[in-house]
């Protein structure tokens, strides 16, 4: 239902910050209600005794779409500043280099304690890559990117999203 509602108005639908939280593994808890976030107007939908809520969502909710960095970033904002330096460390061991470099990217449009944290769980990542870049020969470094750019166009699904 939800593909059909994308497909035919053109919105970008994307899941809750609660289910993210739980797909990517960074929370047991199971939402009770489907709830998405949407980039057109807030509205309920009934399909027979199921009821499915659309949400408007903010455009840094939405700017990454269902790719794992937005997914991230959904569940981040979901856990709060107070469980984001723990949720960040999982994340570090789940999502490829090119995730991070999406959230990285985006941390303009995100909120004030969300760009802090990104910035900061990043650096470590970024210094790793930098040393492992600098110690690679060059060329393997083409082999790199090719698995980098494969990781990025991958489903967005939280098995696939192992290093």
């Amino acid at each position: 239902m939800i593909k059909a509602i994308e497909s035919t108005s053109s919105e970008v639908i994307v899941a809750n910050g609660a289910a993210e939280a739980n797909a990517l593994g960074l929370t047991s808890q199971v939402p009770i209600r489907e709830v998405f976030l949407t980039s057109g107007r807030s509205r309920e939908l009934q399909l027979g005794n199921r009821s499915v809520e659309l949400k408007h969502g903010h455009r840094w909710q939405l700017v990454l779409g269902k790719r794992p960095a937005g997914m991230a970033i959904r569940a981040l904002y979901s856990l709060g500043p107070e469980q984001a330096e723990t949720a960040l460390e999982i994340l570090k061991t789940k999502l490829p280099l090119v995730e991070w470099a999406a959230m990285r990217a985006a941390r303009a449009v995100l909120p004030g304690w969300m760009a802090r944290a990104v910035t900061e769980a990043g650096e470590s990542l970024t210094n790793a890559v930098e040393t492992a870049a600098a110690q690679t020969p060059a060329s393997c470094h083409q082999v790199v990117l090719d698995d980098v750019q494969s990781r990025g166009s991958a489903s967005s699904s939280p098995q696939q999203m192992t290093p």
